[in-house]
């Protein structure tokens, strides 16, 4: 029964102060980035995910990124090529070079 609390205590331990950690490192991010001028970004789009858990996929600074957007609004360009169209992105930088985005949208090249 002994080891039964210690694992739980640790599990719950972990779960609670990661979730406080990662409430605080969002609000420092949107502080941070809230004093920040908004970038208006255009990214090349690699693929439509118009599925249960709808994203686009993108490379951003030559890395391979995606942004979670909802199923209604990706099903008129899920028969589309992708390599016809680009993702305007506005947003601003926070901590670390990670971005929040304020607004996006899929533009035609």
């Amino acid at each position: 029964m002994i080891v039964f609390y210690l694992v739980q205590g640790i599990i719950f331990s972990y779960v609670s102060f990661g979730q406080v950690a990662k409430m605080a490192w969002d609000a420092a991010n949107y502080i941070v980035s809230g004093k920040q001028a908004p970038q208006l970004v255009y990214c090349n789009v690699e693929r439509f995910w118009a599925h249960r858990n709808s994203k686009v996929e993108f490379t951003f600074n030559n890395r391979y990124e995606h942004l979670n957007v909802p199923y209604r609004h990706l099903k008129p360009y899920a028969d589309k090529d992708p390599k016809d169209y680009q993702l305007e992105v506005r947003a601003r930088q926070g901590v670390w070079g990670y971005y929040i985005v304020e607004h996006w949208a899929l533009v035609k090249k």
